[in-house]
């Protein structure tokens, strides 16, 4: 059988490194070959002028998009698609659910916790705010919650940190320390460097390990819109203070975080912050909730859905 000529255009930078869902996912279950003249092309938003927008692609080969970005499916623009939005919304044989949580890689790691007791006892600090850019709603949520105790925010986003240094990058602390002292409050430091230095996603879940809250908010809302912004703190076992997708309890258990669209106001989600930050008894049994409905990964964390749709994708390359 000949090889699977595949091509791929558009993908965020990380798409050419080994961190490559479809590239791990496919060379693991198909014979496949990246081509410059492919039978198949997968492509998304990325380096394009217009990264909201489902971008025209011409050629003689099957058009399969994907989106880590809140936009919305077209399916007249390709002829398979990945997307956020829930399959009833799409209603096309050839469209499946892939949140971004997924292709990040939850799943079975997010099944087993330690004792809720022992996950207390290491969160030595009240909340994290690690954004690089500002949205209205968490730069908000963030200055409501700021007036009961301080956020730590080593991003760009209401930086008031330096940024997430591991060990491994420890002999910057002492330059950067430096820095700080040198600059003014027109030039700070969140201006010059990132959030993190270092693998992003490790940085971010290693840093989150210290907090008893994360603000997850995603930068827009909208159904089945799901990042790895509520991922990365339930890897950490830091409860997610989430906003984006109204439909969040969909995939995940909402005893299990703090979900700002069940009261849908600034401060009443701010008090229930507050109120398990007072009350130990109340925040433990929160950690001891699975993430999971039922503590079982749901269905657009299954790898195997997306196996079937390509060899159902493959299996039509001549028609």
């Amino acid at each position: 059988m000949d090889k699977i000529k595949i091509g791929f255009k558009y993908f965020p930078r990380e798409a050419s490194k080994k961190d490559n869902y479809f590239k791990n996912l496919l060379t693991k279950n198909f014979d496949i070959k990246e081509s410059k003249e492919p039978d198949f092309l997968l492509f998304s938003t990325f380096n394009k002028k217009n990264s909201k927008e489902i971008p025209i692609i011409n050629g003689n080969f099957k058009k399969i998009f994907w989106t880590g970005e809140n936009i919305r499916i077209d399916m007249n623009k390709c002829d398979y698609a990945f997307g956020f939005d829930y399959e009833e919304d799409i209603k096309s044989k050839n469209y499946l659910r892939l949140p971004l949580y997924a292709y990040y890689g939850a799943g079975e790691n997010l099944l087993k916790k330690d004792k809720p007791i022992n996950i207390a006892k290491q969160k030595n600090k009240f909340c994290n705010y690690t954004y690089s850019k500002d949205a209205k709603e968490r730069v908000a949520f963030f200055k409501e919650l700021t007036k009961y105790k301080s956020i730590d925010a080593p991003g760009k986003s209401m930086n008031n940190m330096h940024p997430i240094i591991t060990q491994k990058h420890k002999y910057l602390i002492k330059p950067i320390q430096a820095l700080e002292k040198s600059l003014t409050k027109k030039n700070t430091l969140s201006a010059l460097i990132s959030r993190h230095i270092g693998n992003w996603r490790e940085d971010v879940i290693n840093f989150q390990k210290q907090y008893k809250f994360t603000i997850a908010f995603e930068n827009s809302s909208y159904p089945g819109y799901t990042t790895e912004k509520i991922y990365h703190p339930m890897l950490a076992n830091s409860i997610p203070i989430y906003w984006g997708n109204p439909e969040i309890e969909r995939d995940f258990n909402e005893k299990s975080f703090i979900n700002y669209h069940k009261h849908n106001d600034l401060k009443k989600t701010a008090d229930v912050v507050i109120d398990l930050d007072t009350n130990d008894k109340k925040y433990i049994k929160m950690l001891a909730e699975p993430w999971f409905n039922q503590n079982k990964p749901n269905k657009w964390c299954d790898k195997e859905r997306i196996v079937r749709q390509f060899s159902k994708i493959f299996g039509e390359k001549n028609e």
